[in-house]
C-alpha cells in the first residue's frame, strides 16, 4: 500500500502589502519594542504565515537561540520553558529557518534568533557590507561581529545610517590602528552599548583617539591585549563616556600598573566589572585598592594575585582569576 503524501507546510515569507511593510518598518525602527513585534506577528498569523507564530513563541519564551542548531545559551525570563512551546518553536525553526534566513544567508556566517528575528550575526566584513541593505531591511539587527575587517571598511560603515541601530559591535583582533579608530568620532554610534576592541594593538595613539569617540550609550568596553599603559588609561578616564561604563576589560596589557587601576576604580562611577588579568598589578599593589570603588561587584585578576585581591576587597566583590 502506497504511503499517503505528506501535507506540505503552510507557505511563509509571503509578500507584504503596504500595511505589512508599515508594521515591519516599525519593528526595524525600534529593536527594543516588543509590542511592535507582536502586532506584526498578529498580522502574519491572520494571513496564515507561520512566521507570526514563531515571533509570538520567541517573545513568550524570552531567550535567544544561536546558530543553525538553535542552541539556547541564556536562561528564560521565567523558570523553565514550557515544553510544548519549546517543541513547537524547534519545529518551526526546522521547517522554515532556511526560508527566513534566505535574504541574508549569503552575507553572514552565523546568527542569533531573538524574539522572532535575527538580532545578531558573525560575518566576514566584506560580505556583510555588500549585503547590509538587505540585512537591515529584513531584521532589527543590533549585534554584529566582523572578521577580516579593513580599517577603511570601518570608516565607511561609520557613515551608514543603519549603523545607528547597533547596540553591540565586536571588531576584536582586526589590526585596527589609531587612524581606523577615528571612525568612532561620528554620531552614528549613538546607541552602541558594547564595544569589543580586544587584540587591536593600537597603543597610546589609539587610546587618545578612542577617548574622543562619540559613545553616549556605551556601557561595556573590552580593551584586552591592546598594548595599553598607564598613559593610555589616563587618557581613557577623561573620555565623556567613561563615567557611564559598567564593564571594562584591560587584561593582558602589561604596561598597566596599580596607578591606573586605582584611577579607573576611582573615576569609574558606574563600574561593576573590571578585568585586569595579566597586567602589571602585584600583590603589594592590591593592599591599597580595596576602598577605591563603591560600585565594583566583580574583579578578574591573575591567579598569582587572586588571594591578595580577595583580602583587599572582601566579600562585597567577587574575585576570579
Amino acid at each position: 500500500m502506497a504511503r499517503a503524501a505528506k501535507t506540505p507546510p503552510p507557505p511563509t515569507n509571503l509578500p507584504l502589502d503596504s500595511t505589512g511593510q508599515k508594521l515591519l518598518d516599525a519593528v526595524l525602527a525600534d529593536a527594543d519594542d516588543l509590542e511592535s513585534r507582536l502586532v506584526f506577528a498578529d498580522w502574519l498569523v491572520e494571513r496564515g504565515d507561520p512566521r507570526g507564530e514563531f515571533i509570538q513563541l520567541q517573545c513568550a519564551l524570552g531567550r535567544p537561540l544561536h546558530g543553525a542548531k538553535g542552541t539556547s545559551w541564556n536562561k528564560p525570563i521565567f523558570q523553565g520553558d514550557p515544553a510544548e512551546l519549546q517543541a513547537r518553536e524547534a519545529k518551526l525553526l526546522k521547517t522554515y529557518a532556511k526560508a527566513w534566513l534566505e535574504p541574508m544567508r549569503a552575507f553572514v556566517r552565523t546568527w542569533k534568533w531573538d524574539n522572532g528575528f535575527v538580532s545578531g550575526v558573525v560575518a566576514d566584513a566584506t560580505k556583510f557590507i555588500s549585503g547590509r541593505q538587505t540585512i537591515f531591511a529584513t531584521t532589527p539587527l543590533v549585534d554584529v561581529a566582523l572578521t577580516a575587517l579593513k580599517p577603511a571598511q570601518l570608516k565607511a560603515t561609520s557613515l551608514e545610517p543603519t549603523t545607528a541601530r547597533l547596540r553591540r559591535l565586536d571588531v576584536g583582533f582586526q589590526k585596527l590602528d589609531a587612524n581606523a579608530l577615528e571612525a568612532f568620532g561620528t554620531p552614528q554610534w549613538s546607541r552602541l552599548r558594547s564595544l569589543r576592541l580586544a587584540g587591536n594593538r593600537f597603543g597610546p595613539a589609539g587610546a587618545a583617539v578612542l577617548a574622543r569617540a562619540v559613545f553616549p550609550a556605551l556601557e561595556a568596553l573590552e580593551l584586552n591585549d591592546a598594548q595599553l599603559d598607564d598613559a593610555c588609561v589616563e587618557a581613557l578616564v577623561e573620555a565623556p563616556f567613561f563615567p557611564q561604563l559598567t564593564s571594562l576589560e584591560l587584561g593582558w596589557n602589561e604596561g598597566i600598573t596599580a596607578r591606573s587601576v586605582e584611577l579607573v576604580l576611582r573615576r569609574g562611577r558606574s563600574l561593576k566589572r573590571l578585568r585586569v588579568r595579566s597586567t602589571g598589578l602585584t600583590e603589594k599593589d592590591l593592599q591599597g585598592l580595596g576602598g577605591s570603588s563603591t560600585t565594583l561587584e566583580h574583579l578578574h585578576v591573575s591567579p598569582q594575585v587572586e588571594a591578595a585581591a580577595v583580602k583587599a576587597f572582601g566579600s562585597r566583590v567577587s574575585v576570579t582569576s
